[in-house]
């Protein structure tokens, strides 16, 4: 085999490399679950790939698909799940491997040089049933706010909207997308109004609540820019928001914990 010729070998790879879960039970599995697939994970990386072509959103996007099959793998296995969470976790293996099918073709229909509009039209995946089942098994638990924060923010919630709305530009899109991050940001200042909040956990909390007002302040640019009929990548590049400190924020937060449990409901 030419290696040279094979440029999504490497993904592979890595998607192999990748050692099977040693579950610490299906609640955190299913908070694993939401990390890979949401905001900084599995399908943001996607849209900004359709979007970007950069290969380090193809990478990326490979490493979270498969430490996302890896929880779903750990659940798939897990005896305490009922038959309608096992149907749920079905729903959800059939979707990231449509993903994982879809970031080949992307990488295929790029090279032929389609803009991300139609590329996006060519790999279009429902995602409708695996949204459904994400949330149908986190019914089973209570979740705490910074958990609910991660919950909004991803998979099927604000920033796939929002980037659906960038490569769209329908309607639902903006609405969903709004709704999910004032909410996010109702969570955000009731921490930051909570008693004991020590200066670490504020400073990530601002740095979360910065990147939420960005993308929200961008949704009437994105609308303008569609009626316009400006091209998608104009649209990004106009509206990008760095997210490094955003996902910085979260990971501070989840490695302190802390406080935020004491908000579980």
């Amino acid at each position: 085999m030419n290696y040279r010729r094979s440029p999504f070998l490497a993904i592979i790879m890595i998607a192999l490399l990748v050692p099977l879960v040693a579950s610490a039970g299906p609640r955190e599995d299913v908070a694993h679950l939401v990390r890979a697939l949401g905001y900084g994970g599995a399908i943001h990386q996607f849209k900004n790939y359709v979007m970007r072509s950069e290969p380090r959103y193809r990478e990326a996007t490979a490493r979270s698909l498969a430490a996302a099959q890896g929880r779903l793998d750990a659940l798939s296995r897990d005896a305490g799940l009922d038959a309608g969470d096992k149907a749920a976790v079905r729903d959800l293996v059939t979707t990231v491997a449509a993903y994982q099918d879809a970031l080949q073709q992307v990488a295929d229909l790029k090279r032929e040089g389609l803009p991300p509009d139609q590329v996006d039209r060519l790999v279009l995946i429902d995602d409708s049933a695996a949204v459904i089942a994400l949330e149908a098994l986190r019914a089973r638990w209570q979740w705490n706010d910074f958990e609910e924060m991660e919950y909004l923010l991803g998979y099927g919630q604000a920033i796939h909207n929002f980037k659906n709305f960038v490569l769209r530009g329908h309607e639902r899109y903006d609405a969903e997308a709004l709704e999910q991050l004032l909410a996010v940001d109702a969570l955000i200042a009731t921490q930051l109004a909570a008693e004991g909040i020590d200066d670490g956990d504020r400073v990530s909390l601002e740095q979360l609540e910065r990147v939420v007002h960005g993308y929200r302040d961008y949704l009437p640019l994105v609308d303008k820019l569609h009626a316009m009929q400006r091209p998608v990548r104009q649209i990004d590049l106009a509206v990008k928001v760095n997210d490094d400190p955003g996902i910085a924020g979260l990971a501070q937060l989840r490695k302190a914990g802390g406080y935020l449990e004491q908000a579980r409901r």
